[in-house]
């Protein structure tokens, strides 16, 4: 899942990944006052399955978002190949 980081807002970086079966996700990561990163990740139209976390830079950010990501993912393949 290669996918590039778009710079927004100065401290705000963003990207969407797509699973296995169109599933979109959305990736936020954003600095926050104490110069941690917040990152998000949600599934496109599904406000209750939302992921996040907080990292010490931004690039340990974008990873767990990855991450995060591709669970989301993994478990949407399962899921489906299930039924």
């Amino acid at each position: 899942m290669a996918h590039v980081w778009r710079h927004r807002e100065g401290a705000l970086l963003a990207t969407t990944m797509t699973g296995r079966y169109g599933s979109r996700f959305h990736l936020n990561v954003e600095m926050i006052p104490n110069e941690d990163w917040d990152w998000t990740v949600w599934r496109a139209g599904d406000s209750y399955d939302v992921r996040y976390g907080v990292a010490r830079s931004a690039e340990a950010a974008m990873a767990a978002a990855e991450a995060a990501a591709a669970r989301l993912a993994e478990t949407e393949a399962i899921l489906a190949d299930a039924y």
